[in-house]
């Protein structure tokens, strides 16, 4: 029974998101502003996979209406809920991981999946990628 516990145990915790604060300002700044930025929050992300897909490598994010993009360079996009209050982040979750794709080149065209910025226009989501310079809605 020990056993079965302590396997338990093991499995929620590998499974288990983390958001941990993380301080990004330098040792020596007495304030929380460098170089006339404010810096208001930055946490340390960790979830584990959805639909198949590993959270990492995050080029750029996207927020707009309580909707929170995370983009991968690997050509993924992250869909995450988010809970503010006071100019900070009180909790993250991922709600959805994708591969981005389009009618004509499958998942799987490394040429094609280089993704690093993106930005909202509109209602629409605008991403674009490196190798293959373009901008895809």
């Amino acid at each position: 029974m020990l056993k079965i516990f302590l396997i338990l145990l093991l499995i929620t915790s590998i499974l288990e998101s983390k958001v941990v604060d993380y301080k990004i300002t330098p040792s020596n700044l007495k304030s929380q502003s460098h170089m006339n930025i404010k810096i208001l929050d930055a946490k340390e992300l960790k979830f584990p996979k959805k639909n198949g897909i590993e959270f990492s490598e995050i080029s750029d994010l996207a927020y707009k209406d309580f909707r929170l993009f995370a983009l991968s360079d690997r050509g993924f996009l992250y869909r995450l809920s988010v809970d503010l209050s006071h100019g900070k982040i009180d909790n993250l979750t991922l709600v959805n991981s994708m591969s981005l794709k389009d009618k004509k080149r499958s998942t799987s065209d490394k040429e094609y999946k280089d993704s690093e910025g993106m930005a909202f226009f509109e209602n629409d989501l605008l991403i674009s990628f490196e190798r293959k310079h373009r901008v895809d809605l």
